[in-house]
């Protein structure tokens, strides 16, 4: 029996849908973690699913680049929580927008090359807290690249109020973080706490 790999994936738009783009990935293989990351882009809007396809193919990257490479006799488990990019990605949805269009089309070519068939999974946001938190690590890396928020951001980002409560709670709030996000992240926190 051959091992067994599971890439977890998010994606982001902030502080609006379509805006900064980030993702996170990481990748487990028999229960250990054996890579992670995080990034952003830089060169336009991207929507939030677009940011969930380049999660995804960014661990399909890394799988593929693994010095143990998986082999057929290997199984692969995705999972996101984004439905429309797994079932895109499964046939049980088309892909009709020419905005993710060449996205799918990567991840297709990248499955297609994998030597062993991948289980494609939908799991709900809070079982995949993980990428989530590396979503935001990607946003906090475009925060400290780009420091200064661009006007036609200004009114969108996370209030000072909504800052200093999550500073409170103990989280790092990325300086692009949206307002609804932004509120959405204490009421979560809020709920852990108690």
């Amino acid at each position: 029996m051959g091992a067994l790999w599971t890439l977890h994936f998010d994606g982001l738009a902030e502080p609006t849908n379509p805006g900064i783009g980030a993702w996170g990935w990481y990748v487990v293989r028999d229960g250990e973690r054996i890579a992670y990351g995080a990034d952003f882009a830089t060169d336009r809007a991207y929507t939030n699913n677009e940011a969930e396809y380049s999660g995804l193919i960014a661990g399909l990257d890394r799988i593929i680049g693994w010095i143990c490479k998986p082999t057929a006799e290997d199984n692969i488990v995705v999972t996101g929580d984004s439905q429309l990019v797994i079932y895109q990605m499964t046939g049980r949805y088309a892909c009709r927008s020419e905005k993710l269009q060449g996205l799918y089309a990567t991840a297709k070519v990248i499955e297609a090359g994998l030597p062993c068939r991948i289980d494609w999974r939908w799991v709900p946001r809070e079982e995949n807290q993980v990428a989530d938190d590396l979503s935001l690590q990607g946003l906090r890396m475009f925060g400290d690249r780009f420091p200064r928020v661009p006007g036609k951001y200004a009114a969108l980002v996370a209030t000072e109020d909504q800052r200093s409560t999550l500073g409170k709670l103990g989280f790092e709030c990325p300086v692009y973080l949206g307002r609804r996000a932004a509120q959405k992240a204490i009421d979560d926190l809020r709920v852990r706490q108690c």
